[in-house]
């Protein structure tokens, strides 16, 4: 996430990808992520996201993380933002490769 590279971004997100809300509606697909971030990372070239994994657990094909993320970036180009959230996500093991296939908006 941090050198805005789409393509290796790419590498990590399956297709079939959907990101929900806290109450587990669908909010973005793949496309709509991949496209949220190009039009993130030429608006603000300062941003920045640190991960910190809380929990996991691997069952088979399939993981289970719980990450805090704080994503940084500037608001109106001047004042500092931080945006604290929690994440449950699902990552499944497609082709030989790990791939996040769901990641669901969990409270604080």
């Amino acid at each position: 996430m941090n050198a805005h590279d789409i393509d290796a971004i790419k590498s990590f997100v399956a297709p079939s990808f959907v990101a929900k809300n806290k109450n587990g509606k669908t909010v973005w697909d793949c496309h709509r992520l991949l496209d949220e971030l190009v039009v993130m990372f030429n608006s603000h070239p300062e941003f920045n996201q640190s991960l910190e994994i809380e929990s996991s657990a691997v069952q088979g094909d399939t993981a289970t993380l719980v990450t805090r993320r704080v994503e940084y970036t500037k608001r109106l180009w001047w004042f500092d933002s931080n945006n604290v959230s929690r994440w449950t996500e699902t990552w499944k093991l497609i082709e030989r490769q790990w791939m996040i296939v769901e990641e669901t908006l969990s409270p604080l």
